[in-house]
């Protein structure tokens, strides 16, 4: 699963993809990458498949960026799940709960210490201020959820975005006369 945005109160990432009994090994290595997940009902991101018939899947997910949760926990591994990795990933307003993975540098905090552009208008981008910026670990993915090409700076950014190295400037206002 790469570079969705999900949002909304019954929506989720979960178990990306579901494995049929024929290719019962499609789930087990996918990497869940890039996505923006906001406003969910439950978990953000979740891998808890415990099944006698199915293979557990053996996630890595990383440089995702969950924004407040309701009601569940912004990413959620089951007990279950091994030889799994969960790096580099924004989790703003909720918390993290990965099991047995392997975890490194993800940033769990408020959405206000995160430092986005502007996160009451669902604009998750890094500002320069972001402890996420150059903060991630040397293993990045190749480009972030809008296609920016990783590392912008001297390190890869933490989430699904990478800062461009310029903050965001606004328009300019249109529609003004003169009198």
């Amino acid at each position: 699963m790469r570079a969705d945005r999900v949002e909304g109160k019954d929506r989720t990432i979960t178990d990306f993809p579901q494995p049929d009994t024929a290719n019962r090994d499609v789930a087990k290595h996918v990497p869940c990458v890039n996505n923006v997940v906001t406003n969910c009902k439950g978990n953000g991101i979740a891998s808890t498949r415990s099944s006698s018939t199915l293979a557990a899947p053996q996630p890595t997910i990383f440089n995702n960026t969950v924004v407040a949760p309701i009601g569940g926990t912004g990413i959620l591994v089951g007990s279950q799940v091994n030889s799994c990795s969960v790096r580099d990933n924004i989790l703003a307003g909720e918390s993290l709960s990965a099991g047995s993975c392997t975890q490194s540098k993800n940033l769990v905090g408020t959405v206000d210490s995160q430092r986005f552009e502007n996160a009451a208008s669902k604009d998750f981008r890094l500002s320069e201020l972001s402890p996420a910026v150059n903060a991630g670990s040397s293993q990045c993915a190749q480009d972030d959820h809008i296609g920016l090409p990783r590392p912008q700076q001297s390190g890869c950014d933490i989430g699904a975005f990478e800062f461009g190295g310029v903050a965001a400037v606004p328009l300019p206002p249109t529609g003004l006369a003169v009198n």
